[in-house]
């Protein structure tokens, strides 16, 4: 009977849900990142927009040169190139879930 009872409590303990509210949502997706222009000329900007699949996400975006606003929307962002960001420049988009899930994506600019 003993070792019945020590089976069936292990098995119930290896059964139950560790995460508060049960089972972790899907992760989310960055489905695409979109420049309007991805050449532009120094000193002008494009606005860049991405679509995400997933529910309660916040965006980061991140850039080396050149200047980062955001945009009319929570998912898109306006990139300005300076003068000090001539060339390509990688812009980093990451989308975080409130369960520590994410997704990242980037998208490349030139600047001339």
């Amino acid at each position: 009977m003993r070792n019945i009872l020590f089976v069936l409590l292990v098995i119930f303990c290896f059964s139950c849900d560790k995460t508060p509210g049960g089972e972790k949502p899907d992760p989310p997706v960055i489905m695409a990142l979109v420049a309007e222009q991805d050449t532009i000329w120094s000193g002008e900007s494009t606005r860049i927009t991405a679509s995400v699949e997933g529910e309660n996400y916040s965006l980061e975006w991140e850039v080396v040169k050149g200047t980062l606003l955001p945009g009319t929307t929570s998912t898109e962002i306006i990139y300005t190139g300076a003068k000090c960001a001539i060339g390509t420049n990688i812009i980093t988009c990451t989308a975080r879930d409130n369960h520590g899930q994410k997704d990242v994506k980037t998208i490349a600019i030139t600047v001339i």
